[in-house]
């Protein structure tokens, strides 16, 4: 992409090696039979052991050469079937980079070869990439993925969310095909700034710590190097930071985590606890309000009018239908929970969580939320239960997105219910209705408090006060 970089390259490594340098620069994406290295002939598909790359993202723009598009299994339009996904003839009008790289070093690779690749993190959660992650496990096994911090490229440009991905050939001979090794960076050794300025590890009281006359570089990649290398020799690792699970055991997702242990022991315990499936104990609303066609005027509900502490909704703006903004789009009604599904507060103790009272029934509601309706079983137990660690551990493995956090309809359908045993449950249940009693019970008390001081009052007191002085 840069000529002069490849320049540099080649002196660079004629000097470190005293050898002839197999460098050029081209267009990486072009057909391989039309790609020649400085020596050896055309035709470079299948020749490569080992890939190292971190190839250009989509936010430079998509490919939109038909040329090379046509090249391109992933350059086709997908289509989705009962057990996968099948190449169709369409050719798509773009493609971002990022997946056509993806493809090209498999391509490159020879069969067993390896590879590691940094790539955003949508790729490795988002459902729209479900195609491209079945494509790699057809011709690839996966054998790590590594999740970084998300200032780790911020000194050099951009502030993507970014994993790093290993695999392996297929049709070779096969490192290991029935583990995946999982692991996360917390600590860099510089901060995310412009600057990249280095971090040093410090002792307790705070004084940069010094080994043999050099200060030591605060970072934990290292950590996750020797982690897997004890996983190499059993195929078994679970450490503070790293883990492995069978390959078997992948579904759609390759995100960190989705597959975190204590993800997966949580879903496992509720599973035997008989826990039931949110969308099998209410009806969640997803159709549009006929409202929107018509020109009225609404109550609008975003995902900042909750109070999630007291489920309550606190704050609504009344609006023409056609002022409102493209995501309002689900009419609510009194007895209706409304729970959010996207927003960087979902998973957290800010998750927004309400109970419609009847102030606020047929107003309009942001595409944020869903609504749970029909609810089978006790509403103030649900509501309980969405505000519950089990819950909301449930959202943070399930979530997808970078730039907006989101779960999938699919997924939070599939949430699960934990229903304790029935006197629990009614404890759990006399004490929430017990707190809403209070709190409804604090706002009448406020509504009937009478204005000791109010503008006719200090109006006479003026007057008063007036008279006083100019008989004095």
């Amino acid at each position: 992409m840069n000529r002069r970089i490849s320049q540099i390259a080649k002196i660079k490594f004629l000097i470190e090696t005293n050898s002839e340098p197999n460098i050029i620069c081209e267009n990486s994406l072009k057909d391989l039979s039309e790609i020649t290295l400085l020596k050896g002939k055309a035709g470079l598909a299948n020749s490569f052991d080992i890939i190292l790359t971190n190839p250009p993202f989509g936010s430079q723009g998509k490919i939109t050469h038909r040329k090379i598009l046509e090249y391109y299994d992933l350059g086709h339009k997908w289509n989705k079937y009962k057990d996968g996904y099948s190449k169709s003839n369409k050719i798509l009008k773009g493609q971002v980079p990022d997946v056509l790289f993806i493809e090209q070093c498999l391509n490159l690779l020879k069969p067993g070869g390896r590879m590691g690749i940094v790539l955003p993190n949508g790729f490795f959660e988002n459902p729209s990439m479900d195609y491209v992650r079945e494509y790699i496990k057809k011709r690839a096994f996966i054998t790590g993925i590594v999740l970084l911090p998300h200032e780790t490229f911020i000194p050099y440009g951009t502030g993507v969310k970014v994993s790093l991905l290993f695999l392996q050939k297929k049709n070779g001979m096969a490192i290991n095909n029935n583990q995946v090794f999982f692991s996360k960076i917390n600590k860099l050794g510089y901060v995310g700034n412009k600057n990249g300025t280095p971090i040093y590890k410090k002792d307790k009281q705070g004084n940069i710590i010094i080994n043999n006359g050099k200060k030591i570089i605060d970072e934990d990649f290292t950590k996750s190097i020797n982690d897997y290398k004890k996983f190499i020799k059993s195929f078994y690792i679970k450490t503070e930071k790293s883990f492995s699970i069978e390959a078997s055991k992948l579904n759609n997702r390759l995100d960190y985590n989705y597959y975190l242990p204590e993800h997966r022991e949580l879903i496992e315990n509720l599973r035997k606890l008989k826990a039931v499936k949110l969308g099998e104990i209410v009806t969640i609303v997803r159709e549009k309000s006929p409202l929107l066609k018509q020109n009225t005027i609404v109550e609008y509900v975003e995902l900042s009018d909750i109070y999630t502490k007291t489920f309550e909704i606190i704050n609504s703006t009344t609006l023409l239908t056609t002022e409102l903004p493209s995501r309002a789009s689900y009419e609510i009604k009194t007895g209706d929970i409304i729970t959010a599904v996207a927003g960087n507060s979902i998973g957290s103790r800010k998750h927004a969580t309400a109970y419609v009272t009847e102030e606020y029934n047929s107003a309009i509601c942001t595409n944020g939320f869903r609504i749970l309706r029909n609810v089978k079983i006790n509403h103030y137990y649900l509501l309980y239960y969405l505000q519950s660690d089990l819950f909301l551990k449930q959202i943070l493995m399930y979530r997808t997105g970078a730039a907006i956090p989101a779960i999938s309809d699919k997924d939070f359908f599939n949430i699960l219910v934990y229903l304790p045993p029935q006197k629990e449950m009614d404890d759990i249940i006399l004490r929430m209705e017990k707190s809403f009693k209070l709190r409804n019970e604090a706002k009448r008390i406020l509504s009937k408090i009478e204005a000791t001081i109010n503008i006719n009052h200090i109006t006479k007191r003026s007057s008063c006060q007036d008279k006083s002085e100019s008989l004095g």
